[in-house]
């Protein structure tokens, strides 16, 4: 009996799974924009971190300057959002590499009457990696807090709340993005939509490429 017709179905069967699974994965795979294009046109200032590892245990420990400014509102509502993000960081072994794998940018904004708020953006390679971060911070902040969801524009937005700070996050265009402030995460998810952005600025754009990848920010 001549088995030979069964093995080049079989073969054929084989094929035709590799290839729609390859196919999938790259549909997990988010092209996204670069992080600087969803910062709003109005940040008064903007830092990466290139190794966003240990930053909020060197800025609130070993920077003293900053940690006597610390009972300013503004400086104060930074170093608590620093501490949130830095407790999701450390909930969870894989989650903290997928966050510092990649630079961390930190973006300040004025909302308000002469409110600062901070932005902070990081780049996810894929759905899947996204879907993984936001999986692991909802079983890790679930617990004590509130975190309930809803649609805005094409994007998914979350709010933390506890009894003493809301914030916010969301995961689009291949960006995760976070702040204490809804509108100015509002903000950035639209901007991330638009074609112009502070890349249209040449210097900036020149002083991005220029920069050292051996500096921490």
């Amino acid at each position: 009996m001549n088995k030979r017709p069964g093995f080049i179905v079989v073969v054929i069967v084989f094929v035709i799974a590799i290839v729609g699974f390859y196919i999938f994965l790259k549909k997990q795979q988010t092209v996204g924009v670069l992080p600087i294009s969803a910062v709003p046109v109005n940040s008064a200032i903007i830092i990466e971190l290139k190794k966003p590892q240990n930053f909020y245990s060197d800025i609130t420990k070993k920077n003293i300057f900053l940690k006597n400014l610390n009972q300013l509102a503004d400086v104060s509502n930074f170093i608590s959002d620093l501490a949130i993000i830095d407790s999701v960081s450390q909930s969870d072994i894989k989650l903290n590499q997928l966050l510092t794998k990649n630079p961390l940018l930190i973006s300040l904004h004025e909302i308000g009457n002469k409110k600062y708020y901070p932005l902070y953006i990081i780049r996810i390679s894929g759905r899947f990696e996204a879907n993984q971060i936001l999986k692991v911070i909802d079983i890790n902040w679930n617990k004590g807090n509130t975190i309930t969801s809803e649609r805005y524009n094409q994007a998914k937005l979350y709010k933390i709340n506890n009894s003493s700070k809301k914030f916010y996050y969301s995961y689009h265009n291949g960006l995760l993005m976070a702040s204490s402030s809804e509108i100015l995460l509002e903000d950035a998810i639209r901007q991330s939509e638009s074609e112009t952005n502070l890349l249209s600025d040449s210097k900036l754009k020149q002083l991005m490429e220029t920069s050292g990848d051996n500096a921490q920010a």
